[in-house]
């Protein structure tokens, strides 16, 4: 799945620490499927 996602350092908030930070955390976490498996478990769900 290729979402495209734009997002401003600005919109992040202070909890995310810096942008870098999060864009690995969001990288990783795409790289070991855990958005895929949130879908699946959404799409199971109906919602």
């Amino acid at each position: 799945m290729d979402v495209p996602c734009r997002l401003a350092l600005a919109d992040l908030p202070d909890e995310l620490a810096s942008f870098r930070t999060a864009h690995k955390r969001l990288l990783r976490r795409a790289m070991d499927g855990t958005g895929e498996r949130i879908l699946d478990v959404l799409a199971a769900a109906g919602r």
